[in-house]
């Protein structure tokens, strides 16, 4: 089992939303603690870290060639992420220090929706909960330039 190299400084995205690693992280992924798992793009390409927490601690490469969206296993052994479409695994230890052991890929997970961050998590049981992505649904927004003045003309209304 290898570590990856860095000082645990930045900014990145937690399974809950922004953070910064010289902040306090109140609301972390559920995780087996001392550690927490985050995707960040200190690299110039956003990978997943390990992070000792509350720290003091340097940070961990786990993904290779760009990660996202960590999960942990609900025993704290394993961290999933994803990269495009597949899905990785890491084995792990965080206690009594911290060792990253070589990812491997689970599987392609090409029918599904990775549009929104948490689309997909990995249950008590191991098992994957996914969104099935929709290829007929378009995604698309219109513009409507004018919009009080065409209210106006139809009789609706108009300017407030």
């Amino acid at each position: 089992m290898g570590t990856g190299a860095g000082s645990g400084q930045g900014t990145g995205r937690g399974v809950y939303g922004e953070w910064s690693t010289e902040s306090v992280c109140g609301d972390c992924p559920a995780a087996p603690l001392p550690s927490v798992a985050y995707a960040s793009d200190v690299s110039g390409i956003e990978e997943v870290y390990l992070l000792p927490f509350p720290g003091p601690g340097r940070r961990h490469t786990v993904s290779v060639g760009g990660g996202t969206d960590p999960r942990w296993s609900s025993d704290g052994t394993e961290l999933f992420y994803r990269s495009g479409t597949r899905i990785w695994a890491v084995d792990l230890r965080t206690s009594p220090t911290v060792a990253v052991g070589s990812p491997h890929m689970l599987f392609v997970a090409g029918q599904y929706d990775f549009s929104q961050t948490l689309n997909w998590d990995v249950g008590p049981d191991g098992r994957f909960v996914m969104v099935k992505g929709d290829p007929s649904a378009l995604r698309q927004f219109q513009v409507v330039l004018n919009w009080f003045q065409e209210l106006a003309a139809e009789g609706t209304g108009g300017a407030p």
